[in-house]
């Protein structure tokens, strides 16, 4: 089957619940799901608007057409591939499409943490992506905080951004890949200057750790919750906890300065100071700004998450397994410590973190301020790919000295 416009939406995430959704609303788009679950998808999608600056919209009902486990049930044809899995699924997604992908497509994820382009160049090679003319992209952030309710059925929007920030590769494709996802998702889209920005700008793999750490790290795992008890993923953060997300984006602006400094020839890395970050995200659904932990805690578009939490014997305790380790470790500081250590920054807030969730990972990804590199293929971290320069971080070629 080919079909012009076809879409691929590819996981069964939170993120992937929420395209299908607004993707499988619009009628010119043919829009099929690659999941591990397929039976339990229907046809049609339901996101609920109702408690979001999108409630006016009275609800989104999007129309899937297949939905396999299969690629080779849902990837013939498509033109575009939205990769909306954690970062650490995305290898194996790309190995999964790759023998798919014809001439003039476009493969994106829909977050741009753990380094989507060199894990695309990683696996397509990039003379097939220049031979092929295809386009890969990465949003900096979601489009929208959402929450399955009911898997493969139906996803709560909880927090639409107000303009999308995205990296493309090669970049004379921007203003294809702009017009694009302004199409897909109606929100007004900027394309950063490098993928770098994408890369270090994802809220994620700061905000989560740094939440984790400040409301856990004196927690007795042993001793469970009751459903009354759990605390609030936002509206339970506290001062002291903000202050260590606080302490973590300190880090990663000193590593962005740190680059520029040494390469002041390259386009500027598009990633703003997280209060900032922020409010060009969600503008008026923050209520008061006037701090960081203010900010997180009064943003309409954070509301109500909770903590991830897991059932036991006497109650409920945090889930170790949930993606705040397995995704924001891994495929956020791990890959921001390396990078730090590329361009000689010390980071010892970022260090103190990663040490804290490797506890309950069986993991040792640090071990006093060096990463163990016996573990960088189970990482997104740069050096995985043989990155060690500026250049290669970027794709650019390489300086050749002058005679």
């Amino acid at each position: 089957r080919r079909v012009h416009g076809e879409v691929t939406i590819c996981g069964g995430t939170n993120e992937a619940h929420f395209c299908a959704a607004i993707l499988g609303s619009q009628k010119e788009l043919y829009v099929n799901v690659l999941a591990r679950r397929p039976h339990e998808w229907k046809r049609e999608i339901f996101a609920d608007t109702q408690s979001s600056v999108w409630r006016h919209r009275k609800g989104i009902k999007g129309k899937l057409q297949v939905v396999s486990s299969d690629p080779d049930n849902v990837c013939w044809g498509s033109r575009v591939y939205l990769l909306c899995g954690p970062a650490q699924m995305n290898l194996l997604t790309l190995k999964k499409i790759a023998p798919y992908v014809e001439k003039g497509s476009f493969i994106g994820s829909i977050n741009g943490q753990g380094g989507f382009d060199w894990m695309v160049n990683h696996v397509l090679g990039s003379s097939k992506l220049k031979t092929n003319n295809i386009t890969i992209f990465a949003l900096q952030n979601s489009p929208c905080v959402s929450k399955i309710t009911r898997y493969g059925e139906s996803v709560k929007i909880i927090g639409p951004t107000k303009e999308i920030f995205a990296a493309v590769l090669p970049k004379e494709e921007g203003n294809k890949v702009c017009s694009l996802l302004q199409k897909m998702f109606n929100i007004k889209t900027t394309i950063l200057p490098n993928f770098l920005s994408a890369t270090l700008g994802n809220l994620n793999q700061l905000v989560h750790p740094g939440i984790m750490y400040g409301l856990f790290k004196d927690w007795n795992f042993q001793l469970p919750y009751n459903s009354k008890e759990a605390p609030l993923l936002y509206e339970s953060l506290d001062e002291s906890t903000a202050l260590w997300i606080q302490k973590l984006d300190d880090e990663l602006q000193s590593v962005k300065a740190a680059i520029e400094k040494q390469n002041p020839q390259m386009n500027p890395i598009l990633v703003a100071p997280i209060k900032e970050g922020i409010i060009r995200l969600f503008g008026k659904q923050v209520r008061d700004g006037k701090d960081l932990a203010s900010l997180l805690k009064t943003n309409v578009g954070f509301a109500s998450l909770q903590v991830p939490l897991k059932k036991v014997e006497l109650g409920y305790v945090l889930d170790v397994d949930c993606r705040f380790f397995s995704e924001d470790i891994p495929f956020g500081l791990v890959v921001l410590k390396d990078i730090a250590h590329l361009f000689k920054v010390k980071t010892p807030t970022i260090d103190t973190i990663i040490a804290w969730h490797q506890r309950y990972m069986g993991k040792i990804f640090i071990s006093g301020d060096s990463l163990n590199r016996s573990l960088f293929n189970e990482t997104g971290a740069p050096s995985r790919y043989g990155k060690a320069t500026i250049e290669e971080l970027l794709h650019r070629p390489t300086p050749q000295p002058k005679l």
